[in-house]
């Protein structure tokens, strides 16, 4: 795993407080990396399986909530907000057939 390899790598001792700021920015690259490859898999599996095992609205809420968010910041806006536009309307529709307002 490389979330070890990053505490031990990043470790902060006596430094100063530029090199501090370098290193912290140098671990979240290197935690978005880490996001980036192997993150989208557990993100992609968990939104399956709510979409399958909970109430829609939930699904929907948690991945307006949490996936949306997490790719825009891992991947930027060119996937985010297609998402985002994407978890608006499963939200509505969710909202739609929870309520029965057809």
């Amino acid at each position: 795993s490389l979330l070890p390899h990053l505490v031990q790598k990043f470790e902060v001792t006596s430094i100063s407080f530029p090199q501090f700021i370098q290193k912290l920015l140098l671990a979240i690259i290197y935690y978005k990396l880490w996001i980036n490859i192997r993150g989208r898999r557990w993100m992609f599996l968990w939104t399956v399986v709510n979409v399958f095992t909970q109430p829609q609205i939930y699904a929907a809420g948690i991945f307006c909530g949490v996936i949306v968010p997490t790719v825009n910041v891992v991947l930027g806006k060119k996937y985010g907000i297609p998402l985002a536009a994407v978890g608006f309307i499963w939200f509505v529709i969710a909202i739609i057939i929870h309520f029965d307002l057809l």
